[in-house]
């Protein structure tokens, strides 16, 4: 006995590769991507593509978040810069009071305010230069930093929807422990073709209509019948879960239905009778 968990190719409508890793998670959980079969054939390798594309977009995003901050530790904790900046500034400061008591040994009168007016600037100066120079390379290593994480999440989306594409547009029953992982793109094609043609259904359907309606809804009862079989342990050959695309999208071509305005299969609609044709 297995727990059927059918994917849902209509993520791809859902989801753009833009999506934020939390769009992503949510939809991918709810189509049944998420899964973690382990073996290592091509699809399972798939699955396995999906869980490190989106570990990919979470860091990219966290890095994103940082970069975007102009003080780090708003988002951190206080960089080891800082703390070292503040000993260093310590021991200047303690340095310029050892240099101020040995010249007050020689020096009398109103030299001594006049050499700690002079010689603090002179001392602070460098440091404070050096402060505001280090300041301008972090903000340019943050925003480049930033530029470059926000890339790398751009690359992780686009290869993301390749993984869930991949997935979509082919036929498997894969086991998983007690869980039996189903990708049925034809009967997902069947299910949709059937919605446009009972929401477009005319007044007086033609007998054109009328023989793909049953032939579409006799292939989906013969799918639905293999999945209930694999459900109890009899797990079918994927062909069990195909049909004829091509010549079944040629006559609902031909019948000039309006697609759903949802937009929910246009992708599936689009590109499957094109690989199935092995375009």
């Amino acid at each position: 006995m297995f727990r059927l968990v059918v994917l849902d190719p209509g993520l791809l409508d859902r989801v753009r590769p833009t999506a934020p890793s939390t769009i992503w998670r949510g939809a991918l959980r709810d189509a049944g991507f998420l899964a973690e079969p382990p073996g290592a054939t091509p699809v399972e390798r798939q699955f396995r593509g999906v869980r490190v594309e989106l570990e990919g977009m979470d860091k990219a995003e966290t890095n994103v978040t940082v970069a975007s901050q102009p003080v780090s530790w708003l988002v951190g904790g206080v960089p080891k810069a800082v703390i070292w900046g503040a000993v260093a500034l310590f021991l200047v400061l303690t340095l310029i009071s050892q240099i101020t008591d040995v010249f007050s040994v020689y020096v009398t009168g109103l030299f001594r305010p006049l050499i700690a007016i002079v010689g603090t600037p002179v001392l602070l100066t460098p440091l404070a230069l050096f402060g505001l120079g280090w300041t301008v390379w972090m903000d340019v290593r943050r925003r480049a930093f930033g530029v470059e994480s926000e890339s790398e999440r751009q690359r992780h989306g686009r290869n993301l929807y390749a993984h869930a594409e991949a997935l979509s547009f082919e036929t498997f029953l894969v086991p998983s422990g007690s869980v039996l992982l189903v990708s049925a793109p034809h009967l997902a094609w069947l299910v949709h073709r059937l919605r446009d043609l009972r929401v477009n259904r005319p007044q007086e359907p033609t007998p054109e209509r009328e023989e793909l309606v049953f032939e579409l809804g006799a292939l989906r009862d013969q799918m639905e019948a293999a999945l209930r079989a694999a459900a109890s342990g009899a797990v079918p050959a994927p062909e069990a879960l195909q049909c004829d695309i091509c010549r079944l999208n040629e006559r609902f071509a031909a019948l000039h239905v309006p697609p759903d305005r949802s937009g929910e299969g246009a992708r599936l609609a689009a590109e499957l009778p094109k690989r199935a044709a092995g375009g």
